[in-house]
């Protein structure tokens, strides 16, 4: 049974990663915008190989900080994107991804940056159970005064555990969704990311 890994979650008003080492990157393109937003890409490749798995960290310039972030791939039923969350150190967005395939695959990974001290980090964790088709959820919510600019999600890197969705609801929280289609219970994290309102 392949999994629902192929879309392309480009969430990049609002998505979100964990710091890892920057390995084997390609600088990417930036680009500004009115509001003084600020987007930056980084991509890799992941090696052919069952199980393989490589990754990258985004990172946001010198004064700046994460407030969303994301990734393209290129829509394989078993390449696994495991990670697209905030990274630990609030300046960047890490994504990971795992390959089932039998060829190598380019991702590319989004950072949203933005000038701004009042930013926070929270997540959710919930357990999808065992069995083909159970599906599972958790909801992120953000505290009074502050609204969702971003979030994502971390997972095991099983190319059976879809995770269908990662995105906003009610401007206030971050919605993740999985289906497990493996045979074992598995543990995923959802992550948003929180500022001040206007």
């Amino acid at each position: 049974m392949t999994s629902v890994w192929r879309r392309a979650s480009l969430s990049i008003l609002l998505t979100v990663g964990i710091g890892a080492a920057v390995v084997g990157t390609v600088p990417g393109a930036a680009y500004a915008d009115a509001v003084s937003r600020q987007v930056l890409t980084s991509s890799f490749t992941v090696p052919a190989g069952l199980g393989q798995g490589w990754d990258t960290v985004v990172s946001c310039p010198a004064g700046k900080v994460a407030t969303g972030g994301g990734y393209s791939a290129g829509g394989y039923p078993d390449l696994a994107i495991d990670y697209d969350r905030p990274a630990t150190s609030g300046q960047g967005w890490h994504v990971h991804a795992t390959n089932w395939t039998g060829a190598a695959h380019t991702v590319t990974a989004y950072v949203v940056c933005a000038a701004t001290s009042n930013r926070q980090v929270l997540t959710s964790s919930f357990t999808v159970p065992a069995g083909l088709g159970q599906g599972w959820d958790t909801l992120v919510s953000c505290p009074a005064g502050t609204v969702a600019t971003g979030g994502g999600y971390s997972a095991g890197g099983y190319p059976d555990l879809a995770i269908d969705y990662s995105q906003p609801t009610s401007g206030q929280a971050w919605h993740v969704h999985a289906t497990n289609w493996t045979g074992a219970a598995h543990t995923v994290t959802g992550y948003v990311v929180c500022v001040t309102g206007n």
